[in-house]
Order: C-alpha cells, then sequence, then structure tokens
C-alpha cells in the first residue's frame, strides 16, 4: 500500500531535480503537474525546453560599449 505513494513521491522530487536543473520556473501548474501525473511527469519534464542563458551576457548586437 505504501509503495505507490513512495514511486509517487520519488518521481515528484525527480521531476523538480530535473526542472531545477534546466532552470524552468516552478509555477504552480507545474507543481501540480508533478504531484498529480507522478511518474508520468517525468517525460513530461524532460520534453520541455529549458531556458537558455544568455551567452553574450545580455549585450545586444547593436550595443555600443
Amino acid at each position: 500500500m505504501y509503495i505507490p505513494v513512495i514511486i509517487w513521491m520519488l518521481s515528484a522530487g525527480i521531476c523538480y531535480y530535473i526542472a531545477k536543473r534546466k532552470n524552468i520556473k516552478q509555477t504552480v501548474t507545474w507543481n501540480l503537474i508533478f504531484v498529480f501525473l507522478g511518474p508520468i511527469a517525468v517525460p513530461i519534464i524532460l520534453l520541455v525546453k529549458s531556458k537558455k542563458n544568455n551567452v553574450n551576457g545580455g549585450l545586444n548586437k547593436n550595443t555600443v560599449i
């Protein structure tokens, strides 16, 4: 009886970890997806594109230094 709960909690923890590594903002919507979908949320979070950091330090091409 406790095994499904443990699996659900582990999958939610894995989703939080993956979202943090991909720099995905954790909102209420994402938290609800993690909790309600459980193990199914892991492949979903793997498919979401990560936020890319700006390589040039936030400067535009037209910025004059």
